[in-house]
C-alpha cells in the first residue's frame, strides 16, 4: 500500500472524526477551558439545559448541511461522523491486508432502519489491522467494524459501529490508534446512531427525529473527549422536533454524558421533556431557546425542574441563569454559544 493510498485512507476519517467527536463534546467547534473550579449540581443543570441540549440537537438542526458541504466542522456530529466512516473504506472490496500486519475489508451489505426499512450499506471490519509507513513516520492501529447507510438522498442516516464482536451493546468497542510528528490520536465508539432530516416516514410525525446510542472516547494531542449517549439500545437518546417557519419545537428524552478533559463541567444529564421546548430564529444569528421545561437528572441526583424564558434565560428549581451567565458556561466549559 503506498502512501498516498494511507494518506487517503486515513487522515481524512481521522480529521473527520477529530472533528466529530471534538463538536459533540464541546457542542460546537470551540477549544475546551482552562480547567477551574467543579460546578454545582444546579450549575452542572443549566450547563446541560443550555449547552447540552444544543449539543444533543446539533446532529439535526445542521444534518442537511453536511451532505452538501462536506465540511465536518460545520457539520453535525452525526452526519460528520458517518462521512468520517464512509472516508475510512479502502478502495479495494473485499479483504486486503494491511502492510504492517492484519486485515481490513469491506463489503456491500444491508440493515434495517428505522425511519427507511431495509437499506443498502456499507461495512468495513478492521481485524487488528496495523500500517505503519516509515519514511513518514506514521502508523495507524484499527480494530473492530463500522456500517454506514444513507437513503433519500440523506434524508435518512444509519451509523452502526462496535468491536469485534459486532455488538453496538456489548462491551467492546472500534477502536483507532493513529500518530505522526504532527499529532497523535485514539478513538474508541461503539453504538447505534439514526437520524431521520425530512424523511419520507418519520416514526413520531416530526421534521426531525433522531434515536442514538453511542459511547466514545477520543484523545488528540492530549484534548480527551467522553461521550456517553443513550442507555443502550433499551433506552437510547431520542429527539424529535418540527420546523414551522423559523420556529423549531423540540422533545429531547434519555441520557447524555460529556467529559471535557481540562474543563471543570463534566456532566451526566438525563433528560425528560415535560413541554416541548421552543427555539426562535431556529439556525439564526439570534437564536435562543423561548421556552419550554425538562426535568434533568444530574450525575445520577434527584430530577431537577429546568424551565426556559422569553428572554433567554432559565431556572433550575427557581434559581435564575441570564443569558450572560449561560454564555459565561460556555466560554467556562469550551462550549459555542
Amino acid at each position: 500500500m503506498d502512501f498516498n493510498h494511507v494518506v487517503r485512507f486515513a487522515s481524512p476519517a481521522h480529521a473527520a472524526i477529530i472533528s466529530a467527536l471534538a463538536l459533540a463534546a464541546c457542542g460546537g467547534s470551540g477549544g475546551g477551558g482552562g480547567g477551574g473550579s467543579a460546578l454545582s449540581v444546579t450549575d452542572k443543570a443549566a450547563a446541560a439545559g443550555f449547552s447540552g441540549v444544543y449539543f444533543a440537537l446539533d446532529s439535526s438542526e445542521l444534518a442537511g448541511q453536511a451532505g452538501e458541504q462536506n465540511d465536518p466542522q460545520a457539520a453535525s456530529f452525526s452526519r460528520a461522523a458517518a462521512k468520517a466512516m464512509q472516508q475510512m473504506r479502502v478502495e479495494a472490496k473485499n479483504t486486503q491486508a494491511c502492510s504492517s500486519g492484519g486485515s481490513i475489508t469491506e463489503t456491500a451489505s444491508t440493515a434495517e432502519s428505522l425511519f427507511a426499512g431495509s437499506i443498502a450499506t456499507q461495512r468495513v471490519v478492521a481485524d487488528n489491522c496495523e500500517e505503519v509507513i516509515p519514511e513518514a513516520q506514521f502508523s495507524l492501529s484499527q480494530n473492530g467494524i463500522v456500517e454506514v447507510g444513507e437513503v433519500e438522498g440523506g434524508a435518512v442516516l444509519y451509523l452502526r459501529t462496535s468491536g469485534p464482536s459486532d455488538d453496538p451493546d456489548g462491551s467492546d468497542t472500534y477502536s483507532s490508534r493513529s500518530s505522526s510528528p504532527d499529532f497523535v490520536s485514539e478513538i474508541d465508539m461503539r453504538g447505534l446512531v439514526e437520524v431521520c432530516d425530512g424523511c419520507s416516514a418519520p416514526q413520531s410525525g416530526g421534521t426531525i427525529e433522531q434515536v442514538v446510542y453511542l459511547q466514545a472516547r477520543f484523545l488528540f494531542d492530549g484534548q480527551a473527549f467522553e461521550l456517553n449517549v443513550g442507555e443502550g439500545s433499551a433506552s437510547p437518546l431520542q429527539l424529535v422536533g418540527t420546523l414551522s417557519g423559523s420556529t423549531f419545537t423540540a422533545d429531547l428524552n434519555g441520557l447524555l454524558g460529556v467529559d471535557v478533559t481540562g474543563t471543570p463541567c463534566a456532566f451526566s444529564a438525563d433528560y425528560e421533556t415535560v413541554e416541548d421546548l421552543v427555539f426562535e430564529n431556529f439556525n439564526g444569528q439570534e437564536e435562543r431557546i423561548t421556552g419550554g421545561e425538562m426535568n434533568i437528572t444530574v450525575d445520577g441526583g434527584a430530577p431537577l425542574a429546568v424551565v426556559f424564558q422569553a428572554d433567554g434565560s432559565l431556572t433550575v428549581d427557581g434559581q435564575t441563569y441570564t443569558e450572560a451567565d449561560l454564555k459565561a458556561f460556555d466560554q467556562q466549559c469550551g462550549f459555542e454559544a
